[in-house]
This record gives C-alpha cells, structure tokens and sequence, in this order.
C-alpha cells in the first residue's frame, strides 16, 4: 500500500483520511492482454499444443499461469496450492487485464490470489504472486471440496484446510468502518499498447510493420526500470538498441537477379501506372524494407487483377440516345410464337432490344405502342438517371415482327457486348482487330481479365 495521509485537529478531536492505492493490483489491472486461448479449440489446433494446467513450474508453455503473466516479467509465482497446481481448465481472454483474468481463475477454480507487493530483499517492491486453494483437499484420495473434519471418499482425517481460517466473524467494508471505497485503478498511464486496425488484413500488416513481429508497442521509463531486477532492465535495455538499429540502420541487399527482372517490369509497365517504383540496390531500415515489400504486393496484383486500359466515357445526350432507336437498330425482333403475338408481347420484345442499344447511363420507355400485321409502331422516352432535364423522345419507329429467336438472341447479343461500338475495350471491338493489333491490346490486359475473355471465347 502507498498511503496518503491527511490531519484534522479539531478542539476535541483528531480526524485522519487515508487514501492508499495497492501496488499489484494497480500494476496488473494495467497490463492487458489478448487473443489468449488456453485449451480452446483455437488452442488445440496449434501443431506445438500442450495441455495446459494451472501451474507447471518445468514447463511454462504448459502453465496457465506463466503464460497469463508472460506480459508481466517482473512479477513472479511465489506459491501455488499442489491441490490446484495441476488442475486443467479452459479460457479464452480478451481484452482483459492480468488481474482480471485473475478473478476469472478464481472463480472458476475456487481459489484466491495473494499479491505481494511489500518490500522485498533488494529494497524494491516484491512483486510476487501466490495461489491458495479455499476448499479442503485430502492427500490420500486427492478429493477436494467443502468438506471439514473428514473426507466424504476415504474417510481420512487427516485433511489440508482450504485457504484462511473460519473465524464466524464477518467482516466487509460496511461493518468493519465507514465510509470505505474500494475501486481498482484501470485509468493510469500504460506502457503497453496493442494496436488493431479496422478489419483483420489491416491488423496483419499493423504486425508485419512491427520489427518485433507483433501487435504491442512498449515503453519503459528509466524510474520504471529503476524497480526491476538489473537482469531484466538489461534485457530491456538490449532489446531496445536492437530494436533502434533494425528500424533506421539495417541494411537489406535483394537478390541481384531477382531485383533486375523485378525493375524490368517496372520499367514496361511504369506507363500504365506512374507511381510504380523500382527496388535499390540497398534498403536502409525496416520501414522502408517494408515500403518496398508492400509496393511488391501491389505490383503483382495490378498485374493479376487491375491492369486495362483506360476507359473513358464518351460525352453524350438523351437527344443523342433516342436517335439511336430506329428502324435499322432495332428491326427484325422475334417472339415466342408468332401467331398468338399480342401488341403486348411484341412492345416487351421491341423494349428488350431497345435497352440494348442505348447508354447504360440512361433509361428507355415506351410511350405510343401499336401492333398490326407483324408490325410494331411506336415511340420511346429516354431519360437520363442523373440528370432530369437530360430527356428526349424518339420519333415513331416501325420495327417487323417475326418468330426467328436464333436470329433476334444473336442480334440482342451482339448489341450488349458491343454497347454499340467498336472501342477495342470491349470484347467484340477487341476481336474484330487484326492479329499485330490483337497481340499489342492483349498485352494492355491483367490475367483475369484475360481469363475472362477465354471464357466468353
């Protein structure tokens, strides 16, 4: 306990007010910790997996305990209860800190946790930890439970009590004084931070731009250091120059051919994307190491994914589009059956082809429709989406009806890939070149879309 004392003196009387913080607790309600499973099946699925148990003083990774206060080296197990010691219990933590992760194996084991944080050999804080177990437990048949004189499985007498001694005196901070509050203390200032990002990917390359090769940060002042062991702040001390010196002093060498061929396709494709950038011959620190690494990422996915021409969207208007609807555009359209055609049915085919033929951009309506003699006469309005003033109407069109589907699909399906041009960015234009010229577009193109083009082939 660190107290704060203050005085009061009154006529008849003196008044103290203590406030007092408690070390431990203090610290480890600090230190958080994440992404811990503990004979989870996240945990089981390891390929280095040991079933863990409370506390394993030969093998860590095998300890519960060790490996929830692996984020709090200068604490150590003093005792642990062999009753409990090798109990074997499931966690999952996240989010939480040491001593509330504490609690939670407390509750679940029926245990409780003594931190001592008196003063220790050196002077300094001890910072130890020890585990008790509250229930009896009887070294002959190994039973544990709230039991007293005997053990209810073998009938020994020869019992270890649970944790403390049974006074019948309850004591609390109601009845034993007044005006007592106990809170942990959780808004200090921390030397660790874990960073996260919005989604799982960015929380990978978060680690991946940490030389340490994880998601914390640390910091540790020098009146920090001042309270461990000099074992442990030279450590720290040790790891931090490493750190430094990975960070701003490292110096990566690629391999020589690996980066030539690399800056050669840098090189060809630079015209394409201006900002690609070729990789030196020396890399000087991590971060520009991974600078370069992630422009290696995004290199092979313009090539796989993002490579094509550009394309530019021609200027046009509504008047521009209904002039496209005419009689050679949209004559001949085939139904069904032609003799139970109605003037219905031929208005939805004449409508299907028409929105074939005009700018994604705009939308086309019919607005006069009459069918007689396998002929459809009619109109169409063409409004833009976005522009409610951009409007026209086309002028009265006669398109022939027939019963030839082949024919009207191929037509509708040449009209949708063509979009009514022959700009080499779509797949008709693009095959209708000559071979010199097919080969030189093919090579403007990232393999997917190049796959997708072998499969509409």
């Amino acid at each position: 306990m660190v107290p704060a004392i203050r005085e009061n003196y009154g006529r008849n009387e003196t008044q103290k007010y203590i406030s007092a913080k408690a070390l431990g607790e203090s610290e480890l309600s600090q230190i958080m910790l994440y992404g811990i499973e503990i004979n989870t099946e996240t945990d089981i699925l390891r390929e280095d997996y040991i079933p863990s148990i409370l506390f394993d003083e030969k093998n860590p990774k095998a300890s519960i305990l060790h490996r929830v206060m692996e984020k709090a080296p200068h604490y150590t197990i003093k005792h642990v209860d062999a009753s409990i010691a090798k109990l074997q219990r499931t966690f999952a933590i996240n989010a939480k800190s040491i001593h509330q992760t504490f609690q939670e194996i407390a509750k679940e084991v029926n245990c409780i946790f003594i931190i001592n944080s008196g003063m220790g050999e050196n002077g300094r804080p001890a910072r130890e930890v020890s585990v008790y177990d509250l229930e009896s437990y009887c070294p002959k048949c190994e039973k544990r439970g709230e039991f007293l004189d005997a053990c209810p499985q073998c009938g020994n007498t020869n019992i270890k009590m649970g944790y403390g001694e049974d006074t019948h005196i309850f004591v609390s901070k109601d009845n034993l004084a007044e005006n007592i509050e106990y809170a942990a203390d959780v808004d200090s200032v921390k030397n660790c931070f874990k960073l996260e990002a919005g989604d799982d990917l960015m929380t990978a390359a978060i680690v991946s731009c940490n030389p340490n090769g994880s998601s914390y940060i640390w910091y540790f002042s020098e009146q920090t250091k001042q309270d461990m062991s000099k074992e442990l702040s030279d450590a720290i001390n040790a790891y931090d120059q490493k750190y430094a010196y990975y960070q701003n002093d490292f110096v990566y060498k690629p391999d020589a051919a690996m980066r030539t061929a690399y800056n050669a396709l840098i090189n060809k494709y630079k015209t394409y994307r201006s900002e690609l950038e070729a990789i030196p011959e020396s890399i000087v620190g991590y971060a520009a190491l991974m600078n370069a690494y992630y422009d290696t990422i995004d290199m092979n996915l313009f090539l796989h994914d993002e490579l094509m021409p550009s394309v530019e969207m021609q200027d046009t208007t509504a008047a521009k589009q209904a002039a496209l609807l005419d009689s050679t555009a949209l004559s001949p359209v085939a139904v069904t059956n032609l003799a139970t055609c109605s003037e219905s049915t031929a208005k939805s085919a004449v409508l299907a082809m028409a929105k074939t033929v005009i700018d994604p951009r705009y939308r086309v309506k019919v607005v006069t429709s009459s069918y007689s003699n396998n002929d459809w006469s009619g109109s169409f309005s063409v409004p833009n989406y976005s522009d409610e003033e951009d409007t026209a109407e086309s002028a009265t069109i006669r398109v022939s009806v027939n019963d030839d589907y082949v024919t009207y699909i191929k037509q509708k399906l040449t009209k949708s890939v063509t979009g009514g041009t022959d700009n080499p960015t779509d797949i008709s234009g693009l095959f209708a070149l000559d071979i010199g010229a097919f080969k030189t577009e093919l090579k403007k193109y990232s393999l997917t879309r190049l796959q997708s083009y072998a499969d509409a082939c």
